[in-house]
């Protein structure tokens, strides 16, 4: 496992993402507890795939969840001391979320738009009305 980028998220959560590269775990567990003596207040926010059901909504065996493997192994890893926090996506990945939340606001601005050209048209038609056309 490797560590890959490192982003300051928010004051005093420190934030690791791993890319799928291999190195040690003792390069690995080095670099986490340098990064954690450099900033002791710092939360190691370990975010993986959520792989624990399929797609037809089964339970995969523990032995296939990469992304939970890969989070016991990271946080094993952390220094004593070093608050760990989990994130996972609600659908099997970070890509899937982002791509829900595009599409569902999409359909959103689709739906304003439709209200806004609804209420010109009522409005357009009223003044019609008023007009006596």
């Amino acid at each position: 496992m490797g560590i890959r980028v490192v982003v300051h998220y928010e004051p005093g959560t420190l934030y690791i993402s791993t890319v799928g590269i291999y190195m040690s775990d003792d390069a690995t567990k080095e670099q986490l507890t340098a990064l954690f003596k450099s900033n002791p207040k710092a939360t190691l926010c370990i975010v993986s795939d959520n792989d624990a059901i399929d797609k037809h909504g089964q339970p995969i065996p523990f032995e296939k969840r990469s992304g939970e493997i890969m989070a016991v192994k990271l946080a094993e890893m952390a220094p004593e001391g070093m608050p760990i926090v989990r994130a996972t996506p609600l659908a099997k990945d970070w890509n899937d979320d982002l791509t829900n939340m595009v599409k569902a606001q999409e359909q959103q601005r689709a739906e304003i738009q439709r209200l806004l050209e609804q209420r010109q048209s009522l409005t357009t038609s009223q003044v019609t009305r008023e007009k006596g056309g």
